[in-house]
């Protein structure tokens, strides 16, 4: 069996979500993140990519951006982009700064969600987005 049977065979055994629900896959460039969205291409599934650059890493920050958008051209799906100040964020909240790029992530992953008005900037395309669900990847030691 391959990886895409037992993806399809897991999400129907643990009922995560049909085949008529919208998506938004958090895409980070990484390999288990890209490799969600290529099952999901490949399974048919209605989604739309967010990326969070939260400016930590420099060069290869961008480096991240430009590699989901062009991957989400490539799927042809809408692709959704925002730039936090994390250093920022973090001092101010007093937290880590893991903790502050999941709580950012996280609200803005919420909005996404919930909200079809998104700032101008966040979002290619207009109207509600009518999503269903937030997916994220990650490996078994992530």
């Amino acid at each position: 069996m391959d990886l895409l049977q037992k993806f399809q065979q897991y999400i129907q055994k643990e009922h995560l979500f049909q085949p008529k629900d919208k998506l938004l896959i958090a895409v980070s460039g990484g390999v288990d993140s890209a490799v969600l969205c290529k099952l999901c291409k490949e399974a048919g599934y209605d989604f739309v990519m967010a990326h969070c650059n939260f400016q930590l890493r420099g060069e290869y920050s961008l480096r991240d951006e430009r590699f989901v958008k062009e991957l989400a051209q490539e799927y042809g799906v809408a692709f959704y982009l925002k730039t936090f100040n994390t250093i920022e964020y973090a001092a101010v909240t007093k937290k880590s700064m893991e903790e502050a790029a999941r709580d950012l992530r996280y609200d803005w992953f919420r909005t996404l969600l919930n909200d079809s008005k998104v700032a101008v900037g966040e979002r290619e395309g207009s109207g509600p987005l009518n999503l269903t669900y937030i997916l994220t990847g990650h490996h078994a030691d992530d």
